[in-house]
């Protein structure tokens, strides 16, 4: 966008077929003033006009700057990763309360209405091992992505969506179970016991 920029300001935006035969002003000062008059460049004005509810004014009080890109762009961010923090977290629960399991034959145990899995076999906490790092390859990835998203960002009123629609993709797993697992093996799992986590 930005070599599009300059070669529009270096080509067209001060070229005297483009001055304003009324008032003399160049291409460059009506498109900076968000001419919406202008029979070409209409690209550029709404680059320019994006770019100014962006970044606050010179005379911005700190009120104002608050609604700006620059702080809505860090909210959404802050979001952004405690959304992936709490993927992390999760990640971590789940691999360290498989590995506290006894390791032995699979070993399912009736108590009361719940179903206990009280021992797992090392190649099930290796398959374990092996989703849980897709899972956290896929999170940086979708971290680093997710990221370059957001900063790149240049309207106000679509950060903020932007970071929802990333909280989308997250939560895409929970979305998808409802619909697409059988129910019995969702019958399965609401009468699993919890795993135990041992405290530290």
């Amino acid at each position: 966008m930005l070599h599009q920029l300059q070669d529009w300001r270096i080509n067209a935006a001060h070229a005297y077929s483009e001055v304003d035969k009324n008032t003399g002003r160049s291409l460059a000062s009506r498109a900076c003033r968000e001419d919406k008059g202008l029979a070409t460049s209409a690209n550029q004005v709404a680059t320019i006009s994006a770019l100014n509810g962006y970044l606050p004014g010179a005379g911005s009080s700190s009120h104002e700057s608050v609604f700006k890109g620059s702080a809505m762009c860090l909210t959404a961010l802050a979001l952004w990763y405690l959304s992936l923090g709490n993927q992390l977290l999760k990640i971590w629960r789940l691999c360290e309360a498989v590995m506290n399991l006894p390791s032995g034959p699979d070993s399912l145990e009736l108590t009361g209405d719940e179903i206990k899995l009280t021992k797992a076999t090392c190649m099930r906490k290796g398959w374990v091992v092996i989703v849980t790092s897709l899972r956290l390859a896929i999170l940086a990835v979708l971290a680093y992505a997710g990221t370059l998203f957001l900063v790149y960002t240049i309207r106000v009123q679509d950060l903020l969506l932007n970071c929802m629609a990333l909280g989308v993709i997250l939560a895409i797993d929970e979305i998808s179970y409802g619909p697409m697992t059988p129910s019995t093996t969702k019958l399965l799992l609401a009468n699993m016991a919890p795993l135990e986590i041992h405290q530290r």
